[in-house]
């Protein structure tokens, strides 16, 4: 788990939301920890020798070592589906892979809000159920009605979360089964900025926010202290790859900020999965809705599911105020770990 904390005056806060009214507002004096502060420990400015594969590969047969049962939360994305080939190829023995998807009033394959689950996720883990035919595949539906009955646990929940999405995050906690299990989430992100004369690997609690939830025994594969060789190694590559695309817009008179602009609106995402990540043609192929748009269509499909009193639960929820301010229009970020390099 990630520990993440949130800092105000040096008192800890679990909940964002609560840490937001202990700063009254003020969102410049909410500080950030992660992990125990323990990715501190590594030396981050030299670049791990290994290739990005053979980190990749240690990276699973550690967790294969470390715990008795591994299950793979798998959304179709190039995160997860990386993890998924990285067992497979290198044949290391993955117990379980999820997909776990809302499910309201209606099925989960009838609602259009879960389209990538359907269209994308599902039919790449049919292929793989072929491939890795020792590992178990199975498909959660959520039935998150009961959620919205619970309104006040929900506004919790939504304050564990770091962007307050307008769906309603997730549960796994009865799927949880002992200690010795774990659920791999596919994340962070490798996040390269260069600010005050130098680079920085920074991470803020808006990268996968949804990961950030305290789900029993959940692991990230790509950034742990346990391992911080995989998220040093991907954050090395990002950067050669700017200083390198810089050098060469200078060359031929490109503004560099141009060029990043035009590359999405959060490059590093975009440089991760030119980068560092396996593909799949599904995933090439694929025509998702990104973003807050993505979060729209997800929104106003699923909430035409609903019946009048459940759809009104949603939309109050959604509008939930803290000190007058609507829940949904409290978007910040808060940077939990930082290393100049």
């Amino acid at each position: 788990m990630f520990n993440l904390v949130y800092l105000v005056d040096g008192i800890p806060y679990k909940l964002k939301l609560d840490a937001f009214v202990a700063a009254k507002g003020d969102t410049t004096k909410i500080k950030g920890s992660i992990f125990n502060d323990r990715l501190y420990n590594f030396i981050w400015n030299i670049e791990p020798p290994e290739s990005f594969d053979t980190l990749l590969k240690q990276r699973a047969q550690q967790l294969r070592e470390q715990y008795s049962e591994l299950t793979l939360l798998f959304s179709g994305g190039r995160d997860s589906f990386t993890v998924l080939e990285t067992f497979r190829k290198n044949n290391i023995h993955l117990d379980n892979v999820i997909l776990s998807v809302t499910e309201y009033a209606t099925g989960w394959e009838e609602d259009l809000g879960n389209w990538d689950y359907i269209h994308v996720a599902k039919p790449i883990l049919k292929e793989y159920e072929l491939l890795m035919p020792k590992t178990k595949f199975s498909y959660i539906a959520e039935r998150n009605l009961k959620s919205l009955d619970d309104f006040d646990y929900h506004i919790q929940i939504n304050g564990l979360t770091n962007k307050f999405r307008i769906f309603i995050p997730i549960s796994l906690e009865h799927n949880w089964k002992s200690h010795n299990h774990t659920y791999i989430t596919g994340c962070l992100e490798p996040r390269v900025s260069f600010y005050d004369d130098s680079w920085h690997f920074d991470i803020w609690d808006t990268d996968n926010p949804e990961t950030y939830r305290n789900m029993c025994n959940t692991v990230p594969f790509y950034t742990h202290p346990d391992f911080p060789q995989l998220h040093s190694k991907q954050c090395h590559i990002v950067k050669k790859y700017l200083i390198y695309i810089n050098e060469k817009n200078n060359e031929s008179g490109v503004d560099s900020h141009d060029y990043l602009q035009s590359v999405g609106a959060d490059p590093n995402s975009n440089l991760k999965n030119l980068l560092c990540r396996d593909t799949h043609p599904l995933i090439e192929k694929k025509s998702l809705v990104k973003g807050q748009e993505r979060s729209k269509f997800m929104y106003l499909n699923t909430l035409k599911t609903l019946s009048k009193e459940y759809r009104k639960r949603f939309i109050d929820l959604n509008n939930y105020k803290i000190g007058g301010i609507p829940l949904k229009n409290i978007r910040f970020g808060v940077k939990v770990f930082s290393v100049s390099v």
